[in-house]
């Protein structure tokens, strides 16, 4: 830091007094590039007009009212004004140190899809999107573009369980997509090496099923392991497009040889012939059977025992094939009330609504003793004029 730095301190000084100083010190670090020192100084100047000491390490939540709530004010306006400069210089791993504070994970967001990746700064692009949850579906799309699908897949399931479900469809999606024309690009290579060239439109449903010889002698055109789990992943999904490739993709499962199979849990125990019922039924294919299958399995599988995977399928396909009626009722009594679903069921109190059984469920808060359920059901109700 040069003298002038420190000549222009004292000037401002004696001319103008600490607050414009500090201001002034402020406006030249931000113009220098100097946004971590800005921060610093743009709480050291709040800090002298709320009569704090100005290097204070006084905690917020310590300070007396309401001299609390305007430093917490201060700090986030600086949070802010840091958080925005880093991001201009693409600095986005101390941009969001600052803007996370601020809850503007929207900002970031928008600044990630601006971003133009390359070596240097692809590492925190992909911490920032995939492991901070700022854009999931970006962070998964530069993880196959510069770690390939097996770095992705493996990534992106280990944090599956930690993310916000209204967040992973699209995600999924890139996964399925990315793997669907692996698989279908080897298949093809494969076919092309014994025959002809392959059809350009050709599906690779239809590819495996006219070329079954692909599969002698346990060949398989991806891993395996890659392939059960974005299968897996594909539950989610709900867009047709995507359900098609993974019903092709549970297609080409099934006819692996036995050493390649996944062991598959309830209710997908046969993994990928109860994965292509899954599929199929959201397409309006073998519905009927589908159902049926998901059923026995929910009605056969003890929650309390095995846990709640089976009725919680066989709940989700319910509603996903606009059967709320039965859905509701499947719940009532497949759900013992000391069972919590995980978030992506809906709940008991959605799916009375969606099936037009708000008095029903009111008659089953009291059996349950719910006394919070029943209030809230009673008040929307009451809002609505459902009930009287």
């Amino acid at each position: 830091m040069s003298e002038d730095w420190f000549r222009l301190i004292e000037t401002d000084l004696a001319r103008s007094g600490p607050e414009v100083a500090l201001t002034r010190l402020g406006d030249r670090l931000r113009t220098s590039g100097r946004y971590h020192q800005l921060f610093e100084a743009r709480l050291m100047k709040s800090r002298f007009e709320l009569g704090l000491p100005l290097r204070s390490a006084t905690p917020l939540n310590e300070l007396p009212e309401p001299i609390r709530e305007q430093a917490e004010a201060a700090y986030l306006d600086a949070c802010r004004e840091v958080g925005q400069q880093l991001l201009a210089v693409g600095q986005y791993r101390d941009a969001w140190m600052y803007l996370r504070a601020t809850g503007e994970n929207e900002t970031m967001g928008q600044a990630l899809l601006a971003a133009k990746p390359n070596e240097e700064n692809i590492e925190e692009l992909i911490e920032i999107a995939l492991y901070e949850g700022v854009a999931p579906a970006r962070g998964v799309q530069w993880m196959l573009e510069y770690h390939g699908t097996c770095n992705a897949v493996t990534t992106f399931e280990g944090l599956f369980p930690q993310m916000d479900p209204a967040t992973l469809h699209e995600p999924v999606a890139l996964v399925i997509r990315h793997l669907y024309d692996e698989v279908l690009g080897n298949v093809q290579a494969h076919i092309e090496q014994q025959h002809d060239a392959t059809p350009t439109d050709a599906t690779l449903g239809y590819l495996v099923a006219k070329h079954s010889w692909i599969f002698n002698d346990g060949n398989y055109h991806v891993d395996t392991s890659h392939l059960a789990s974005t299968v897996r992943f594909a539950r989610l999904i709900e867009d047709r497009e995507s359900l098609g490739l993974a019903a092709d993709l549970a297609e080409y499962g099934r006819r692996l040889a036995p050493e390649h199979q996944r062991a598959g849990e309830e209710p997908f125990v046969d993994f990928y012939q109860d994965h292509g019922r899954w599929f199929a039924a959201h397409l309006g294919h073998q519905v009927d059977e589908a159902i049926e299958h998901f059923r026995s399995r929910a009605a056969e599988v003890d929650p309390q025992e095995l846990g709640s995977a089976a009725i919680e399928t066989y709940l989700i396909l319910l509603c996903r094939l606009g059967r709320y009626d039965e859905a509701f009722k499947t719940y009532v009594e497949g759900v013992p009330s000391d069972v919590p679903l995980s978030p992506f069921v809906p709940g008991l109190a959605e799916l009375a609504r969606q099936a037009g059984q708000v008095p029903r469920y009111l008659e089953v808060c009291r059996e349950r003793g719910d006394l919070l359920g029943f209030a809230a059901a009673r008040i929307d109700a009451r809002a609505s004029r459902s009930l009287p």
